[in-house]
């Protein structure tokens, strides 16, 4: 819709414009049933090529002579400290791994002359390829059911759909330490523990955001409905009716396991959670005649409904000194509390001729 038929029904929210969808829907017929599966993997196949140790210590040492600098334990341990023989291919450890994708869709559907009807489900789930488990995954469902009377008066159509995400990926793109010196020491320790430093000197540690988690999951329901009913030969009444909500729920941490121990840290985490509910009820009138044999008059009364609930709470905890409580916000030092809230209503009257 455009221009006053957009702004007539929606008001100022429509003063550009609104497309109206419609969604797949039924058709009548048997009963068809339609299975899409599969399943695959993926890995990395296309990067730069980098210098072994040996072509590294030369660029290094040849990079210190044209400058005139002369290398120290501070700006050229990998010169002077590390084990100049050593060799770790990063690209390999960081995106080395196999990324796993799976995709499962069932839809059935069918119907008579009076009923049609269509039921779906899905499930989709895809690793990386760095290292551990994360991946993300995605489960759906839905419905949509179109009825007619014998008599033709009456019509509905109804659908819902539910979906549910889980994001279980990395906060950080590790793939950006690929570039590390590869003769700089190994990420883990000879008893599995993260390393941080080889001769006094530390580069960080690539791996330890691999112990920094992420997960936010979300629960969506998007139902409508679409009633009409005849009531006079050229009367017919109806109304749409929309209902809308979001859930999301985020936690991130940061244990004190992710982070240097020479630095005494404490852990911190963020725990975010928030819905959002919209409704609209749309009832319409409309009317249909003929204008002397030549032509046809139609009115359209009707009016829009409509109401948008935010909400959301925000919570930051510091100071944890056992990583077996991060996932609570009781073990937290201390904590500081974020609480939003919104409310929009919306209503409006329009008629056409």
């Amino acid at each position: 819709l455009k221009d006053a038929d957009a702004t007539a029904i929606y008001g100022s929210r429509g003063a550009n414009g609104v497309i109206l969808i419609t969604t797949k829907r039924a058709k009548p017929g048997k009963i068809s049933v339609s299975v899409n599966f599969f399943t695959g993997w993926s890995k990395t196949t296309r990067t730069m090529d980098y210098m072994n140790t040996k072509q590294y210590i030369e660029m290094r040492k040849e990079a210190f002579n044209n400058d005139g600098v002369m290398p120290n334990a501070s700006n050229a341990p990998d010169l002077l400290i590390w084990d100049t023989s050593r060799h770790i291919d990063w690209k390999k450890k960081i995106l080395g791994g196999t990324s796993n994708t799976t995709n499962a869709q069932v839809r059935v559907s069918g119907g008579t002359k009076n009923i049609n009807y269509s039921l779906n489900t899905g499930y989709y789930t895809e690793g990386t390829v760095f290292p551990g488990n994360s991946n993300y995954i995605r489960g759906s469902s839905g419905f949509n059911v179109s009825t007619i009377s014998e008599d033709s008066k009456f019509s509905s159509v109804i659908s819902a759909n539910y979906t549910f995400d889980k994001n279980n990926l990395p906060p950080q793109d590790i793939s950006v330490f690929i570039s590390n010196p590869p003769n700089m020491y190994e990420p883990y320790d000879s008893t599995g523990r993260l390393l941080w430093q080889e001769g006094g000197f530390s580069y960080g540690n690539a791996f330890s955001y691999l112990y920094q988690h992420y997960r936010a999951t979300s629960d969506r329901l998007i139902a409508n409905a679409n009633l009409s009913y005849k009531i006079l030969d050229k009367i017919t009444i109806g109304s749409n009716f929309n209902f809308n909500s979001v859930q999301y729920d985020q936690h991130s941490t940061r244990p004190i396991a992710s982070q240097n121990p020479a630095f005494n840290p404490r852990g911190s985490a963020t725990f975010y959670n928030s819905s959002s509910k919209i409704w609209n009820i749309e009832p319409r009138v409309d009317y249909n005649t003929s204008l002397l044999s030549k032509g046809t008059l139609h009115v359209l009364i009707g009016s829009s409904w409509q109401q948008k609930k935010d909400e959301g709470v925000y919570l930051t905890g510091s100071g944890y000194t056992n990583d077996a409580q991060i996932t609570s916000i009781a073990g937290a030092g201390t904590v500081s509390v974020q609480h939003d809230y919104s409310l929009y209503r919306f209503s409006s009257v329009y008629g056409r001729l």
